[in-house]
């Protein structure tokens, strides 16, 4: 980075602060403890594919994929109608050592599934990088009429300037269909139901920039513009555009932080609502001694229609080496406003009702403290417990008129979660690799209509393992276990439990030494055959077998 003075590097971070723009009128949350019932429900469908041919970067830019951070769905490319909802440990990094560039892959299996990518990016340079990514996956489901398929392509470029200023680029589309293949008992079909199939469509865009290569000691900074629209075969459809700034100014080995974002939404269906959501974070981290700790706040004003609400939250974070490099305590007071929206919704259940209310939940406060560490180089750790207060959480509930479909309902009261949350990741020689993950929830809420907290696991645990033989034989395995559901629809008259479910997923692949770049997989999940339920009344796939050829060149 350019050395700058210091008059115009804080003058940079209060520029930054100035284009989140002023903080809108103040009002009080409602603690009423009503509940609101929203007449449609939010799909969420989540990336979530295992590429095991990765390409390759020199040391200069940095490709920026999307998303492809594998998770534990009882089969190898995850489909939006089957996806469970336990996410894989975050200590272990399991990666693979031979990185290729551009590879072409394909598969197919029992239940009619196909799947197909082609990841293409140009050949190593230090300052320009450009790529496309296109994939389908498709097939049948557990019962009759329960197919799905996914397809979608994202480009990206990215120029470094200057040897210090990254300017990137990314557009993309994703469509998903899926159906409502609900195996309701006749007392339940519905009367009068819409269609049983449900399309998603995704276009998305962004733009960022930053001095990357600045200088050690001056100000770093990145800024950045995203849009996306989000539509559905029920014409509900929302527009959204996000700027962000943000800015770090060493002191020292000290740290002044700040960032902001401005969010604006436009969410249409049988009404046209505007909503935005302005933050402004800021804070300085500080090293003395054993002690790293980041003191600061966070804000956020919300606006829906008329309406505007502001939350303030401290930033407190700190940690402190009881035995360097084996032993560190942590703990923190923070809090925060996560946004929903039916985008987000759709790709966490896809069977939600098209048209939800959308309502952002406010994390009041999270006040955890744990330990981490190693036991050994090879090794990590993490324990930690976290008492936490909501306000507006959400619980998916199934609509009463069409119980295929769900609907989130809000805790417009105080929602109070206790979680312990434990990771273990150890790597007990070159070549192999495990991790595991377990996550205890108690929920308590405030609401006397909302019994309890429907779809939401108080149990969660895995366990993944990847070994490597001379580079060229893979095994991997993936056990995870999920704890009872309750359920219901908007009667709250009956609830049902949803029995546990523990799932085994199986992968292997052989790298051809005569065919460089050459590889063939084969994926067996859900070995078990368990089809248990997700969400009520919907069946996941039983054992699935799926075999396959990738080829990677350049």
């Amino acid at each position: 980075m350019n050395k700058l003075t210091i008059l115009s590097k804080y003058g940079a971070l209060f520029t930054i602060a100035l284009l989140c723009g002023p903080l809108a009128t103040y009002a009080q949350d409602d603690l009423s403890g009503t509940v609101i019932v929203p007449n449609d429900i939010k799909v969420k469908l989540e990336d979530a594919l295992k590429i095991d041919i990765p390409p390759a970067q020199d040391e200069g830019i940095k490709l920026q994929k999307p998303d492809m951070s594998y998770t534990t769905d009882p089969y190898l490319v995850p489909g939006p109608t089957y996806k469970t909802k336990l996410q894989p440990a975050t200590l272990g990094k399991i990666i693979n050592k031979e990185l290729q560039q551009c590879f072409v892959k394909g598969a197919f299996g029992n239940f009619g599934t196909l799947y197909g990518e082609a990841f293409l990016n140009s050949l190593r340079n230090r300052t320009t990088l450009y790529s496309i990514d296109l994939k389908h996956y498709s097939g049948d489901g557990p019962v009759k009429n329960s197919g799905f398929s996914t397809n979608s392509v994202d480009l990206f470029g990215s120029q470094i300037f200057a040897a210090k200023y990254d300017l990137s680029a990314s557009l993309g589309f994703r469509g998903d269909v899926n159906r409502f293949y609900a195996t309701l008992p006749d007392s339940l079909q519905p009367k009068n139901a819409s269609s049983d199939k449900q399309t998603f469509s995704d276009f998305h865009t962004q733009v960022h920039f930053a001095n990357t290569g600045a200088d050690t000691g001056a100000l770093r900074y990145q800024l950045g513009v995203a849009y996306y629209f989000f539509g559905d075969a029920f014409k509900t459809n929302e527009n959204d555009i996000t700027v962000v700034a943000s800015g770090d100014e060493p002191i020292k080995d000290n740290h002044i932080v700040a960032d902001g974002s401005f969010d604006y939404m436009n969410y249409k269906n049988e009404l046209s609502i505007n909503r935005t959501l302005l933050r402004i974070n800021a804070g300085y981290d500080l090293k003395a001694g054993i002690l790293r700790a980041h003191l600061g706040f966070k804000t956020a004003n919300e606006t829906e229609g008329n309406v505007s609400t502001f939350h303030f939250y401290p930033d407190l974070r700190a940690e402190a080496d009881l035995v360097e490099k084996y032993l560190t305590v942590i703990g923190g007071l923070t809090g925060n406003l996560e946004k929903n929206t039916f985008r987000g919704y759709a790709y966490e259940n896809p069977f939600i009702v098209s048209d939800p209310l959308l309502k952002n939940t406010n994390e009041k406060f999270n006040l955890y403290g744990g330990v981490k560490g190693s036991f050994s180089s090879n090794s990590s750790f993490l324990v930690s417990v976290a008492f936490k207060n909501y306000h507006n959480m959400y619980f998916y509930i199934q609509d009463t008129t069409d119980r295929r479909k769900y609907v989130p309902v809000y805790d417009t009261g105080t929602t109070t979660v206790i979680n312990v949350h434990g990771e273990l990741a150890w790597s007990f020689m070159e070549d192999l690799d495990l991790s595991t993950k377990i996550d205890l929830n108690s929920y308590s809420v405030s609401t006397l209509k909302i019994q309890k907290p429907f779809e939401r696991p108080a149990f969660e645990w895995m366990v993944t393992g990847n070994y490597n033989i001379a580079h060229k034989i893979t095994f991997g395995a993936d056990l995870f276990f999920v704890g009872s559901r309750d359920a219901t629809d908007l009667s709250f008259k009956q609830v049902t439990t949803l029995k546990p479910y523990i799932d085994l997923n199986v992968h292997a692949s052989y790298a051809f030494a005569n065919v460089k770049g050459l590889k063939v997989f084969l994926e067996l999940n859900n070995i078990f055959g368990n089809q248990y339920e997700v969400w009520n009344y919907y069946p996941v796939r039983g054992f699935q077998i799926l075999g396959g050829v990738s080829y990677s060149f350049l």
